[in-house]
């Protein structure tokens, strides 16, 4: 995701899973029971078997939308320092690198950081609803 520089990957958020083997076998597997299959399918592409199901932790958060600020930078080595130092204050973060620009921009890349929405944040940047004239009049 674009919160694995906070959150760290998936593995951290799944608490077991059903495989279906290529054997034909179902196995439920957790870091604690059947660890080695378990590490195995989470960077293994499909190659133990399929994820029949799936228990994931969720974190509880107070609206479906996110709050992103974005910041255009000159150069590569410029958006990997601003990414750093600004880590700590986003939750997710993603930057577009544009690699066929002429030689005076190359490298430049556009900054895409974000955190959470609060309800009330959601609530102030609701759009106001259309106000209708009292009266309208038509003329043909």
């Amino acid at each position: 995701g674009k919160n694995h520089h906070r959150q760290g990957t998936i593995s951290n958020f799944v608490r077991d899973f059903r495989l279906l083997t290529p054997a034909g076998e179902v196995l439920t597997c957790s870091p604690a029971d059947r660890g080695e299959i378990f590490w195995a399918t989470i960077g293994g592409m499909g190659l133990t078997g399929i994820i029949l199901t799936a228990r994931i932790q969720l974190e509880r958060v107070e609206s479906a939308y996110v709050v992103v600020d974005y910041q255009r930078v000159r150069s590569l080595s410029d958006a990997l320092s601003i990414m750093d130092e600004s880590d700590a204050r986003y939750r997710y973060s993603v930057a577009w690198v544009d690699c066929l620009a002429r030689r005076d921009s190359l490298r430049r890349s556009l900054l895409m950081r974000a955190n959470h929405a609060t309800a009330a944040e959601v609530a102030s940047r609701a759009p106001k609803p259309l106000a209708l004239p009292h009266r309208i009049t038509l003329n043909l």
